[in-house]
């Protein structure tokens, strides 16, 4: 796994300031009458939503949770070695502890026995990343990753997410730092990793001790999922998902785009299905696990963005999916010579 590289502006925390002067005792008090205001009306606020979704039939709830969990110091593992020998070094790449704020958004935090500081560790030049596993479900399977990195061109620590299925699709992009001794990720918004009220956190490290030496050991270190946080509950109607369309000027177009997306690397085997029936296409709809449904015309010319995704896909069998009726022979011969 290599530290993905990290667009965006230099990390900054505004949460840090320093008080410069001591104010004065009649100073505090109108400080405390100005926040007074816009408290009380933030609880008539809250109490207002939580009758209005009592009426509707759920209970409104402001939530934000945090916690840690502890993982034993000196765990980690030469990941060079086949026989899990002890990892040289490891003390930058262990695991001590993990940790979670979550609200209605979710920051991430990690330390390692000798923590250090990316910007100053040349070990992350290498394949040096830090990863905590989000289970939705409690199955203790993520379905989501965030992969800590940094960008030695840039000079930016960020947190890419994205899901645990070995796609590559980034779905979000957000800030990060290191603070306290701590690798610490930027606000990581709901929507990004679907929206659970629930999650359970686990947590993986991988460190180079030495990039520029190729027979150098990768250490590694892995949590449990023991840390499980509760953010803020949405409500039903209200969760933030992402949407995208996947679409082309005609189905030869729309169906080779699809296509392009499930089978980025190609695929072993080929549907054809009759275009101008849309029965055919739902009847082999559970065929489309295995390769692309790709429509063609009943008997004719296949288009030839058909011909170039079947050219593309270069797969081992092609099936036309009904009788010669719904795709004459004529039509596979055109696909089996792409």
């Amino acid at each position: 796994m290599r530290a993905a590289d990290l667009a965006g502006g230099p990390a900054t925390d505004p949460g840090e300031f320093r008080m410069r002067n001591r104010p004065v005792a009649a100073l505090v008090v109108l400080l405390l009458l100005a926040w007074a205001a816009p408290a009380s009306a933030g609880r008539w606020s809250r109490a207002k939503e939580a009758r209005r979704a009592q009426l509707l039939g759920h209970e409104a709830e402001h939530v934000e949770s945090s916690a840690c969990a502890e993982d034993p110091e000196g765990d980690s593992v030469d990941a060079s070695s086949l026989d899990g020998a002890a990892a040289r070094k490891a003390a930058a790449g262990d695991i001590v502890r993990w940790c979670a704020t979550y609200g209605e958004e979710l920051v991430l935090r990690l330390k390692t026995a000798s923590p250090t500081d990316p910007r100053e560790d040349p070990s992350w030049m290498g394949f040096t990343t830090a990863v905590w596993l989000l289970d939705l479900d409690g199955d203790e399977t993520p379905e989501f990753q965030a992969e800590f990195g940094y960008d030695w061109e840039s000079g930016n620590l960020g947190v890419h997410v994205l899901r645990s299925t070995g796609e590559e699709e980034v779905r979000c992009t957000v800030g990060a730092f290191f603070r306290g001794g701590e690798l610490v990720s930027g606000k990581i918004k709901r929507a990004c990793f679907g929206g659970k009220a629930e999650l359970s956190i686990g947590a993986g490290m991988i460190y180079d001790t030495d990039p520029e030496d190729p027979d150098a050991p990768l250490t590694f270190d892995e949590t449990d999922f023991s840390l499980r946080v509760r953010g803020t509950e949405v409500e039903p109607g209200t969760a933030q998902r992402d949407v995208r369309r996947i679409s082309g000027v005609s189905r030869y177009d729309t169906a080779v785009a699809l296509s392009q997306v499930a089978f980025p690397d190609g695929a072993l085997r080929v549907y054809l299905v009759r275009a101008d029936q849309a029965a055919d296409m739902a009847g082999a709809a559970g065929l489309a696990m295995e390769g692309p449904l790709l429509p063609v015309p009943p008997c004719g010319d296949v288009p030839q963005v058909i011909l170039d995704e079947i050219r593309r896909l270069a797969p081992m069998e092609i099936v036309a999916v009904g009788g010669p009726e719904a795709v004459c022979e004529a039509v596979v011969a055109q696909a089996a010579a792409a």
